[in-house]
This record gives C-alpha cells, structure tokens and sequence, in this order.
C-alpha cells in the first residue's frame, strides 16, 4: 500500500497535537482525518473506514482504551489501532490484549511513528519476511502439543494476530529480549511455527496460569507466516494475555 492511500484516523483532546499530527502527517502523504474524541472517533468510523486509527488514550469524552475496544468488538482485525499517551502507565501487556499493535510516548519520534504505520498495513509474511542477522538469542520457547485448542484451554500457548503468549517456566526474560521459538502441533494437521521475535510482556504466575511471555513475531519463514496468517488473521488480540 502507498503513502497516499493509507487512510489514518488521529484522535486526541488536545486540539494542538491534532493540529501537529495533521500537518506531520501530510508531509509523509497519509490522508488524515481527526476526531477531538473517543465518542466522535466512533461516529466517523460509522461512516467511513480507515486503515489505521492513532489515538490518545485519555480523553474525557470516550477515552482510548474504550475507543480501541469497541473497535475491536465489531472489528478484529481492521483498522491497525496505535496509542500515544503522555503517561507511563499504560501496560504492553494491556494494549496487545485489546488488539493494538504498539504504543508511543509523547513527544514520539515522527520516524518511528512513521515506520510502525508502514509495517502495520503489511500482511505478516510480508512483515516477517527477512531473515533475522543474529542468531545468538537470549532464549528459545519450545512447545509441542496436540491442537491450538487444547493449548488455549490450557493455557499454555495463545495465539494472536502479531504474536502468541507462551507459557515459560524458567527465570523470566527482560522485555525486549530476542528470542527464538519453535511451536509443534499435530492436529488437524501437523504444523509447525518457528522464527524470532522479541519478548514484549513478562507475567509471574497468577492463579491458575503459568508464568509466561508474550512474544511480537518478527521472523518467520514465509510458507509458515502464509499458514499463520489463514489462521489467526481474524483473532482480535495482537498479542493474547490469559491473566486479562
């Protein structure tokens, strides 16, 4: 997809951000629509679609994290959602569960605002295409089981449209850590998923789920990113949580 015909959604109460966004976002070629509100965001989605919405997340008329689920709840997968909050307490392990694919802190970085809008119109065996350069990884997640079913019954790998959670009973990693994976399931058919990616949330145990990790995909081999894709392209997390 071209700059010009991604279609972008900016929400934000602050009506001089909009204004920034607006002109940034023209110099890059994206069509830009904006919305003062979470409530008014909703009503202009009800009318015209948009390939990706960036939004604040608190805004006193229908806040982000309400826009973004509601989104979600009629849309799985489309539009891409991006937050950018003034605020740190916003959770990784929270935004990948309503089915957002990142976050950024304002001031943000215009480029690598930029970049993410780019690689969020991307199919995932377009995004995952190239090859990892290092190969000394902090960790690799193994898991074999009989069906994607009795994994998420169990929770012990949950997938979602950008990554999975996967259980992991060693000393947990750092976020940010690149790992490897590799995913083995028999059934319907056997298949198998394996790459790299980066470790975006750790959680200890809680309850009755086992300690975990949710992992972004950023490498797989493009037969098997073609089959995750015709599986998990309609789920509505980016990265499943169990404990959400």
């Amino acid at each position: 997809m071209k700059s010009n015909e991604i279609r972008i959604l900016a929400v934000d109460d602050e009506l001089g951000m909009l204004d920034l966004i607006r002109v940034l976002f023209k110099k890059f070629n994206f069509s830009i629509e904006t919305a003062h509100s979470g409530n008014q965001a909703l009503e202009l989605l009800d009318k015209q679609e948009f390939d990706l919405v960036l939004t604040d997340v608190r805004m006193p008329d229908g806040d982000g994290i309400e826009l973004a689920q509601k989104i979600r709840n009629k849309h799985p997968a489309k539009p891409s959602i991006l937050f950018m909050t003034g605020f740190s307490d916003l959770l990784n392990e929270e935004i990948f569960h309503i089915g957002a694919e990142g976050k950024f802190t304002k001031p943000f970085d215009n480029n690598a605002v930029r970049a993410a809008i780019e690689t969020c119109m991307l199919l995932p065996y377009l995004r995952w295409n190239k090859a990892p350069i290092r190969d000394n990884y902090r960790l690799n997640i193994q898991h074999t089981g009989k069906s994607v079913q009795l994994w998420d019954d169990e929770k012990i790998v949950q997938f979602g449209r950008g990554g999975f959670f996967a259980s992991y009973s060693k000393s947990l990693p750092e976020k940010n850590t690149v790992i490897s994976f590799e995913l083995m399931l028999e059934q319907p058919v056997p298949i198998i998923f394996s790459g790299s990616g980066i470790v975006r949330w750790t959680h200890p145990r809680s309850k009755n789920v086992a300690a975990g990790v949710g992992v972004e995909i950023t490498y797989m081999p493009e037969a098997e990113s073609k089959k995750y894709y015709e599986l998990f392209r309609d789920v509505r997390p980016f990265i499943p949580s169990p404990y959400r």
